[in-house]
């Protein structure tokens, strides 16, 4: 039999298979919404371990973090959208008449339940890697493994608070300050739901691994009561660990497996402006997994000088000589930067000219130790082949 007979038939055979999604957090879930938009009729399947999808974890942006058109879409989806947001820091406040976005993992997965067919969706199922390959035309394994060199770890608590009467917060503040630094650069994040009910967020970076929640907790409950609020209940509880990864990380996509690792603001962590840009790109694809590669790869290319000024602002965080309780100017500076500066770097875009730009500002001096970072070429890369472990 021909050679060109053989693998029209093998391709043939494949796409009768369906794609094989492994994990249903923020990255496999919008993923769903968007194939289901662009491509009705592909068969996928997502296999999630946990009983819901959404990671169990809320996310909160900037609404200029992502493009007018990934924001019309998304907007349906989101759980709640202020005008305006505020940031505390010792030595500046101020509020922006900006519009500010939350999206609860708990809506997330009532949407996407609502969209997909019961038979494409399958909760508290794990699959081995050889197994979907067995069962799906090809795999996108939308799962963090962090087999990689970290600099620092971002930790995180996030507590949704019933008060004894009404908490009075008008406006979201994203970034306050002002409490006190423990091992690590920490602020808290406080969003007004309802008359008494409220999310805070206790976000630190750290040099160290060690996590104890139970600390993040009394913390968060004692600034409460230092603010006059009288907290009824704990309705519920998010946590996150993430590794900040000291080197380029880039995934090995063979075998017929995509993976989605390594796309993230590599200073806060966040994955939605990344998941939106890189799943737009995918989706407008005739999703093939070869096509699929050559985006990602592309993506991969697009993204380094960005990512690498950001690596080079964890340097700052983590490995920086000043002390732990004045790491909060750097952020306070950022701040009192131009707006533009200020929405490239949330939304990871940041270019060279915008550090030059924040190195003549004065209140922005201490970021001359960034200017080494910048000008390296290289931070180095971390093998998928060989991954560094911590």
């Amino acid at each position: 039999m021909p050679i060109v007979l053989i693998l029209d038939q093998e391709i043939t055979r494949m796409l009768e298979k369906p794609v094989i999604i492994i994990g249903g957090g923020i990255w496999g879930s919008i993923l769903a919404l968007r194939l289901r938009h662009h491509h009705p009729n592909l068969r996928f399947e997502i296999y999630e371990s946990s009983d819901r999808l959404g990671d169990g974890l809320s996310c909160s942006f900037h609404r200029s973090d992502i493009s007018s058109e990934h924001f019309s879409w998304l907007r349906p989806y989101l759980s709640h959208q202020w005008r305006e947001f505020a940031v505390e820091f010792p030595g500046f406040s101020k509020v922006y008449q900006d519009s500010y976005c939350l999206l609860r993992s708990q809506d997330l997965d009532l949407h996407v339940r609502r969209m997909l067919p019961e038979d494409s969706l399958f909760l508290k199922t794990s699959i081995e890697l050889e197994e979907a390959l067995k069962r799906g035309s090809f795999v996108i394994d939308t799962r963090p493994n962090g087999y990689f060199k970290a600099i620092g770890y971002q930790k995180s608590l996030e507590l949704h608070l019933e008060v004894e009467r009404g908490h009075g917060i008008k406006s979201p503040v994203t970034v306050d300050a002002r409490v006190e630094q423990r091992d690590a650069f920490r602020f808290l994040q406080v969003l007004p739901l309802e008359e008494n009910r409220f999310v805070v967020k206790d976000t630190r970076y750290s040099a160290r691994p060690s996590l104890y929640e139970e600390y993040f907790e009394e913390d968060i409950l004692n600034d409460c009561e230092l603010r006059g609020l009288r907290v009824k209940e704990v309705i519920s509880r998010e946590h996150e660990f993430r590794k900040i990864p000291v080197e380029r990380f880039v995934a090995d996509n063979s075998q017929r497996v995509i993976r989605l690792e390594g796309f993230y603001h590599d200073l806060t962590g966040d994955v939605l402006p990344d998941a939106l840009r890189l799943i737009e790109r995918m989706v407008k694809t005739s999703f093939r997994y070869g096509e699929l590669k050559e985006v990602i790869r592309n993506y991969h290319q697009e993204r380094e000088s960005k990512k690498r000024i950001l690596r080079g602002l964890n340097h700052l965080l983590y490995k920086s000589s000043s002390p732990c309780s004045e790491r909060y100017l750097y952020l306070q500076s950022l701040y009192q930067l131009p707006r533009g500066v200020r929405e490239k770097f949330y939304a990871g875009d940041l270019e060279v000219s915008d550090i030059v730009l924040a190195l003549l500002q004065k209140p922005l001096l201490p970021f001359l130790r960034l200017l080494p970072q910048v000008v390296l070429k290289n931070f180095g890369t971390t093998s998928p082949a060989l991954p560094s472990r911590n």
